[in-house]
């Protein structure tokens, strides 16, 4: 900015603010026990968003025996 050639300076403040994400679910390992081939099993679980912004996650189940490891389950959400 200019006042009859002069330069003018001014102050300016600027404030940011930020969040982190926090979720967490109510069970961090579930057990289904013995499944027979060609039944399923389910169970409802919890997850809570413990910060001030929204969040996207992604669910993965996944079989921990690595000799039978053929499906991967993915799901995607906000909260």
């Amino acid at each position: 900015l200019s006042s009859g050639g002069k330069k003018e300076y001014f102050s300016l403040r600027v404030i940011g603010e930020g969040c982190y994400g926090d979720l967490q679910a109510d069970q961090t390992h579930l057990n289904f026990g013995d499944i027979l081939v060609g039944s399923s099993a389910s169970c409802a679980i919890n997850i809570y968003n413990n910060s001030i912004c929204s969040l996207q996650y992604q669910l993965i189940v996944d079989d921990e025996n690595i000799h039978t490891k053929r499906n991967n389950s993915r799901r995607s959400n906000s909260v």
